[in-house]
């Protein structure tokens, strides 16, 4: 398929499709028509204008607590699996602080913005670059048996970029926190694209970190069954197959083409500019 096919897919989104919900009178995630209907029920959360969906309650602590009781009725629906216990803050803090906290495992069901620190792991030797990547687990409710970044983790409520890696590289890979550490940021990368449940909608903070040769991941909270030490062409070709999540693909390839690593295809740069967003890491 080429490495251009792979970007496209985290683009893949029309809002035509669906039905937007706002805050504050700005728009905040889109759902499908089906879950619309459902948010309907609610007239105490959402409060229909034309088309959309506006939230009613005002506040964080509010609006948390409402999309809590909502997040639930959905999850006993059916609509939303792999409950977590675990919040994401929505909202830009430069506006003054996020609007609401939601369970984790609704965020695509309701069309959310998330952001992730994911993690470029390579290795330099005399033979080359290699890179580290690591399986999913077949247990995983997203993207199960799928090949994905060595590290990377959704940012919760109170966390940020560098604090949610450096936890996940110990969790995901075992390295520690001094080694952790050392990763520079590398970027941001925001993809939108249209998945079963409704939306995937997430910024990827990329960071890069050198390993050396003798280092062995070692997983330690059950969510990978296998590392690998790609070569580049070996890494060109899976992704180029579909072999990665969309993410990890997307911050995969992004990498190759800032080491001046990936193989030249007509539409990458452009695509990739479409991908890249301003920002510290």
């Amino acid at each position: 398929m080429g490495l251009a096919a792979q970007l496209v897919r985290a683009l893949d989104f029309d809002p035509a499709g669906f039905v937007s919900w706002s805050a504050d009178g700005e728009t905040v995630g889109w759902v499908l028509p089906e879950t619309a209907r459902v948010l309907g029920e609610f007239p105490e959360v959402f409060r229909l204008y034309g088309a959309a969906l506006a939230l009613v309650p005002r506040g964080r602590a509010a609006r948390s607590a409402a999309l809590e009781r909502v997040a639930r009725d959905l999850a006993r629906r059916g609509l939303v699996s792999g409950w977590r216990d675990e919040r994401y803050a929505v909202g830009a803090a430069a506006r003054g602080g996020p609007r609401f906290d939601l369970e984790r495992s609704a965020m695509r069901r309701l069309g959310l913005h998330m952001r992730a620190a994911q993690l470029n792991a390579f290795v330099r030797a005399a033979g080359g670059v290699r890179m580290w990547v690591a399986r999913r687990s077949p247990a995983k409710a997203i993207d199960p048996g799928m090949l994905d970044n060595l590290v990377g983790g959704g940012i919760a409520s109170g966390m940020d970029a560098r604090g949610t890696l450096v936890k996940e590289c110990w969790e995901e890979a075992g390295i520690a926190r001094a080694l952790a550490e050392r990763a520079a940021p590398a970027g941001r990368l925001h993809v939108r694209r249209a998945v079963t449940e409704g939306v995937h909608d997430e910024t990827l903070i990329a960071f890069d970190l050198a390993l050396g040769a003798d280092f062995a991941p070692r997983n330690r909270d059950g969510e990978v069954s296998e590392f690998r030490l790609l070569e580049v062409p070996e890494l060109v070709a899976r992704l180029s197959a579909g072999e990665f999540t969309v993410d990890a693909g997307v911050v995969a390839i992004d990498w190759l083409e800032r080491h001046g690593l990936a193989p030249p295809e007509a539409e990458l740069g452009a695509l990739l500019a479409r991908l890249r967003e301003p920002g510290p890491g």
